[in-house]
């Protein structure tokens, strides 16, 4: 893993007081730009997929000192399995993009059904989006600079292809 990424991991762990499980801590930090975090139901695997995403997406934007758009994508089979994990970004139990005071909530798109696609931006340059595989010939129409597959086994073929 780029050492950029894995100081950025630890930075936020400290700033937001986020804990892991060993086993967890081994997966994201380890060698390797696939991750695979898997578990049973409230293993934590959102939590670990939401904590890679807003890592891996202010580490990029910070290496390329703020010049350009990062673009992190939500990726599922149906908008609704990638809510969970931006709801550790914003939502009803964590807010991690307003405990570190950059979202900009008037430039993102909060929808109230979790079938839609939710948009969220920082004052930083990273873009946050859930993204459907329902129609995965759409998926490769943007180049998002880190990918966070949600609920990858309800993934049609199609889709993995695509990703």
């Amino acid at each position: 893993m780029e050492t950029y990424i894995l100081q950025m991991m630890e930075g936020l762990s400290r700033k937001l007081e986020i804990s892991f499980w060993p086993e967890q801590w081994d997966a994201l930090s380890g060698p390797g730009r696939v991750k695979i975090v898997g578990g049973g139901e409230g293993g934590g695997k959102s939590h670990c997929g939401a904590f890679f995403g807003l890592a891996c997406g202010l580490a990029i934007a910070t290496q390329l000192k703020f010049s350009r758009e990062v673009l992190v994508w939500f990726m599922a089979a149906e908008f609704e399995d990638a809510h969970k994990e931006c709801e550790y970004l914003i939502g009803p139990e964590k807010d991690w993009l307003l405990d570190l005071g950059i979202f900009d909530r008037g430039a993102s798109t909060v929808p109230n059904a979790r079938t839609e696609r939710l948009i969220l931006r920082t004052i930083s340059g990273v873009t946050f989006e859930t993204v459907s595989g329902f129609d995965p010939t759409k998926v490769g129409r943007d180049q998002p600079d880190v990918v966070v597959g949600c609920e990858v086994g309800r993934w049609p073929l199609q889709l993995w292809k695509r990703a």
